[in-house]
């Protein structure tokens, strides 16, 4: 399990082969598992075996753009390393109000069975 993201503070992101600093968290969610239960049930309809699947873990992150790089470039597909865990990105959305920072949100995937670099 990966160590918990302190909130409102400055933490580094790497997303590709790119470090980036000046993004401060405002939430984060995860790393919640995930995967495919599948039942087999006997029968009688009692359940005998419980298979899990693509097994993997979802976060997302939320954060204000303090003095970062411009997160616009994130594209789906891409990965994002947050505590040293690599996702990749399955959604990002910004939003830019005039005279207010840049806010990002990404969410992101990482199974078992993959390595992102």
């Amino acid at each position: 399990m990966a160590a918990p993201t302190e909130l409102g503070t400055n933490v580094v992101v790497g997303i590709g082969s790119y470090t980036y600093t000046g993004y401060i968290v405002q939430s984060f969610g995860g790393p919640k598992p995930t995967g495919e239960v599948r039942k087999i049930k006997d029968e009688n309809g009692a359940t005998t075996t419980v298979l899990v699947a693509d097994k993997g873990v979802t976060m997302s992150i939320d954060m204000i753009v303090k003095d970062g790089s411009d997160p616009t470039t994130i594209d789906l597909g891409d990965t994002i390393t947050i505590n040293s865990v690599a996702y990749r990105v399955t959604d990002v959305d910004t939003t830019s109000t005039a005279g207010e920072e840049m806010t990002v949100r990404i969410d992101g995937e990482k199974e078992d069975s993959m390595t992102y670099s």
